[in-house]
């Protein structure tokens, strides 16, 4: 089921690395920030694209896999 989202991101980031293009986006500068909600994803993208993104700027997030141990996510 994890699966099904990862294929949505990634084809996501097919259509933004073809804009990306044209703003001169230097893709070895690419850094991922987020606030409150937005940090828990932002983590979770830092955590698992980490050979590709340079730093993250996290405010009031969580850490990662910080919920991996509910009994609703099991």
């Amino acid at each position: 089921m994890m699966s099904i989202p990862l294929i949505f991101l990634l084809i996501g980031c097919c259509f933004a690395a073809e804009k990306s293009a044209s703003y001169n986006v230097d893709p070895s500068e690419t850094s991922v920030s987020g606030i409150s909600s937005g940090g828990y994803f932002a983590t979770q993208v830092q955590v698992a694209f980490s050979a590709l993104i340079i730093g993250a700027g996290i405010v009031a997030g969580g850490s990662y896999n910080c919920g991996g141990q509910m009994s609703y996510t099991s």
